[in-house]
């Protein structure tokens, strides 16, 4: 994260599709990040940093599966 916060990049994404989650942290002022959001399903509709953005995450996990086994 500090190569991202040294760089001023605003929003730093974990998505880990492993353990099926994602966490948003965004840049404070001081150049560190704090969490924002942190799902492993469900819709969300308020994505920081991606106004009108709407993200199905069940879907998002269910495509991904998808795409591992080849179906």
């Amino acid at each position: 994260m500090d190569d991202y916060a040294s760089f001023g990049i605003r929003y730093y994404w974990i998505v880990d599709p492993g353990v099926r989650s994602i966490e948003v942290y965004q840049r404070t002022l001081d150049g560190q990040y704090i969490e924002m959001l942190a799902v492993t399903g469900g819709t969300i509709e308020m994505l920081p940093g991606c106004d009108g953005f709407v993200l199905n995450v069940d879907q998002l996990w269910t495509v991904i599966e998808q795409l591992e086994i080849g179906t």
